[in-house]
């Protein structure tokens, strides 16, 4: 049932278990439901789920609950506390592609109005390739990191609303070019990000906490209310304003630092002023940062390497063109407006097998890449994917 009234926030929690993925994102759902919708904040999910016999493919190392509820699909709720309201049973649906992340985003905003907007999005990512992986439809695919932020971005323009804080529950996004594909546009949607530093736990973050945290600092601002979140919650998080000028700002000193360094005669690594010079920029867009593991990593990061599979999807980010930063860095020398002249459209990418072979890697690191490349065999006979 829609709100009759509009209330301080409005939770909309976008939990994609058409993975892997799938027991740790039922069980966001029961955790959510430990705190639930309350008088002055809606708490509303739209939940992806593959069968466990896939996961048990391809987590064979791990033990797997039952579920208590066994249906697949998709399916949006209303979350009360300790219990959910069934909206409507979706089917099954590409939770990869960027439409329909969109339309789970403004019907929540339609239909449960309120004075500000969380979007939390839970599932894999990977580097620059994108998230939100999708195992259920005749091939795997993902949702690109551009066409996640045109999706997003559309609901400025669509009902004139903003996202004040989008939540990426997935590893790796406190990358620039992850930032920056959300704040290219002056008049963008998402107005801060909140996200793991590095990588997160398999298990994501705790949304009854975030709920409990929302409800409790409902009279704050927003920044009070992350800062509360990166403070209160046991994990290696950072919040970041997407601001547009500051952005460009970046991209810009990225570009100058890397072009300077193309044009000279000694090709070593960028001087220890200049490296210093970028990282004070880029910190520059972060609001609050808390590390509390004994990993060296930055609270942002730039490219400066990735592994050979993933390499060819940095051209199609913005941070790309027209930024000697991807010839420098990456060594890519393909034709800089190559991402310029792309035309994204609202579609989800097919995902390549060797990329799929990292996913899988990814969730099973204490296997050899004999045995991995045996679960990837099963997987593509499984779901009888005919992929090169």
């Amino acid at each position: 049932m829609a709100a009759d009234v509009q209330k301080q926030w409005t939770l909309l929690i976008y939990a994609n278990g058409n993975n892997e993925l799938e027991p740790e994102m039922w069980q966001a759902k029961l955790d959510a439901e430990k705190a639930g919708s309350s008088y002055n904040v809606d708490v509303i999910m739209q939940i992806g789920r593959e069968n466990r016999q896939l996961i048990r493919i391809l987590r064979p190392m791990d033990m797997l609950p039952d579920a208590d509820e066994r249906w697949v699909g998709a399916r949006r709720y209303h979350i009360r506390k300790n219990q959910s309201d069934l909206i409507i049973d979706l089917g099954n649906i590409n939770m990869a592609h960027p439409r329909s992340l969109y339309d789970f985003i403004k019907w929540g905003m339609e239909n449960y109005p309120a004075r500000h907007y969380m979007v939390i999005l839970g599932g894999h990512a990977l580097q620059f390739v994108g998230m939100m992986t999708d195992y259920t439809q005749n091939i795997p695919y993902i949702m690109g990191l551009p066409e996640m932020a045109k999706a997003l971005n559309l609901l400025k323009k669509d009902i004139g609303k903003n996202i004040d804080l989008l939540v990426l529950d997935t590893c790796h996004m406190n990358s620039v070019e992850a930032i920056y594909e959300l704040g290219q546009d002056e008049d963008h949607t998402v107005q801060n990000v909140l996200t793991f530093i590095g990588e997160g736990p398999i298990a994501g973050l705790p949304y009854d906490s975030i709920i409990y945290l929302v409800q409790k600092n409902i009279n704050n601002d927003v920044t009070y209310i992350i800062k509360q979140i990166i403070d209160l919650l046991p994990l290696d998080l950072v919040a970041f304003e997407i601001n547009h000028k500051k952005l460009q700002n970046i991209k810009r000193t990225a570009h100058e630092l890397a072009s300077r360094h193309l044009n000279c005669d000694v090709k070593e690594e960028l001087n220890p002023l200049d490296t210093l010079y970028l990282d004070n920029k880029l910190a520059t867009i972060i609001i609050h940062s808390k590390s509390i593991s004994q990993k060296k990593c930055h609270a942002i990061i730039i490219a400066a390497t990735m592994i050979p599979p993933l390499a060819h999807f940095y051209h199609r980010l913005a941070f790309a063109r027209n930024n000697c930063w991807y010839h420098q860095q990456l060594n890519k020398f393909k034709d800089n407006d190559y991402a310029a002249n792309m035309c994204m459209e609202l579609v989800p990418i097919s995902l390549p097998k060797e990329t799929l072979y990292c996913f899988i890697a990814i969730m099973n690191q204490s296997l050899d890449q004999q045995r991995l490349e045996m679960i990837l065999e099963e997987l593509l006979i499984y779901k009888n994917w005919q992929m090169d």
